[in-house]
């Protein structure tokens, strides 16, 4: 009876070791981007490349429409006509994004102050036309946990994009480096999968099997909507709220923090999701939230051991220029604690497939801490992250709480394991 939950935690450990080992990469390559680009850019081109790289990860959350995660832990009766409608509706998705993004451009770089960042948001919108074509396949590479190969591939693409958006950087010295890096990245990803995945599945729009899919993902593209602004929310309000000049700073440490450190913290969520998932369908809930809380721990140790290190590394690294940013990169390490420990929380309700919970769980958590920044009587930046990491930590420990009542709710209910 034992080999099943030991054969699963084995591949666990395997996926995780090999996400791990991509992350290892991305996070040297994303290290020597931000030393080149730091060099290259002034801190206000370096605010405006961080902010149109935000606005357009923004954008990029319509995919979870098509209802592509529930392809890595729906039933293997559903897994058909899921695919088959997912794949249908990430074109529509896709071309409704574009038209969204080049839109509203303009009104977002008028409200943020930030002119020469419309047009740079409307020509990276042409992206969102690659990714439809491999979508399903790399879905269906997390269900069937072969991670090993998804490692491989993504790293290659995001090493692309880190490297290429440093080199552009140094001869444009502008925030164009962020649209050549994203595009050419989005290219090399649709080539790497389209190449080396197989796709089973033909595209089919059916009206019963599309609303379906449409009305489960729904929650989740609101959740991980609302997931992506709670990760960016503090720029976008330190956008708002503090000058161009400070803005900058604010944006580099925070790069330099918890940009780093959350590549690590990608790859964890990453492996733990059809872990996770195997597990609670295996009625092991419990003893699968208590081994990812401990993972999380372990991978927050690098992150204070980060934290300690940024006094040192921050000017030798970066250049001279950015030592007033050493105690802010110290500082923001601790948010990437708290947003680990609640990105595995909140990963806990979903599988669960308690959709609706981790949709309110998340409404609150990006409404108390954009609340506590917008209110917070604040005068530099360094005030401005202490806000941001105290609230983080607060609201990941509720979370945590709100994790531990869904596990004895589902002891209550027999283990049932069904949509909301």
């Amino acid at each position: 009876m034992d080999s099943q939950p030991l054969s699963t935690k084995t591949r666990f450990v395997q996926n995780l070791a090999s996400l791990l080992g991509g992350e290892g990469a991305h996070r040297i390559s994303r290290l020597v981007s931000i030393m080149v680009i730091a060099r290259a850019l002034g801190v206000e081109a370096y605010g405006a490349m961080v902010f149109v790289g935000l606005c357009h990860e923004m954008f990029r959350s319509f995919s979870r429409l098509a209802g592509g995660t529930l392809i890595i832990q729906c039933k293997e009766n559903e897994l058909k006509w899921m695919c088959e409608n997912a794949a249908a509706l990430n074109w529509i998705i896709a071309f409704f994004t574009v038209i969204l993004q080049c839109a509203l451009a303009e009104m977002i770089a008028q409200y943020f102050e930030q002119p020469s960042v419309a047009f740079l948001i409307q020509v990276l919108s042409v992206s969102h036309l690659l990714y439809p074509l491999v979508m399903v396949r790399v879905n269906l590479l997390h269900r069937h946990q072969q991670l090993k190969k998804y490692a491989l591939l993504s790293t290659v693409c995001v090493v692309l994009e880190d490297l290429s958006c440093a080199l552009v950087a140094i001869y444009t010295e502008d925030a164009w480096c962020v649209v050549v890096a994203k595009i050419s990245s989005a290219v090399l990803w649709c080539v790497l999968f389209y190449r080396y995945t197989d796709q089973d599945y033909p595209f089919k729009l059916t009206v019963r099997h599309s609303l379906k899919l449409l009305t489960i993902s729904s929650r989740v593209f609101v959740s991980e909507l609302c997931k992506q602004l709670r990760s960016s929310c503090d720029v976008f309000i330190a956008a708002r709220v503090l000058g161009p000049e400070i803005f900058g700073l604010y944006s580099f440490a925070r790069n330099a923090a918890i940009g780093i450190a959350q590549s690590l913290g990608n790859a964890y969520i990453h492996a733990l999701y059809p872990h996770l998932s195997r597990q609670v369908q295996s009625g092991l809930s419990a003893k699968g939230l208590l081994s990812a809380y401990g993972f999380a721990l372990i991978i927050s140790s690098l992150f204070l051991v980060q934290s300690w290190a940024a006094d040192m590394y921050v000017p030798l690294l970066f250049g001279e220029k950015w030592q007033n940013a050493s105690t802010l990169v110290a500082l923001l390490c601790f948010a990437s604690v708290a947003i680990l420990l609640l990105d595995t929380s909140l990963l806990f309700l979903r599988c669960l497939s308690q959709f609706t919970r981790e949709l309110i769980v998340q409404l609150l958590v990006l409404a108390g801490l954009s609340l506590s920044l917008l209110y917070a009587d604040v005068n530099n930046a360094h005030e401005f992250a202490s806000c941001f990491v105290y609230s983080l930590a607060a609201l990941s420990m509720l979370v945590m709480s709100v994790s531990t009542v869904s596990l004895m709710t589902l002891r209550h209910l027999g283990g049932r394991y069904e949509y909301e």
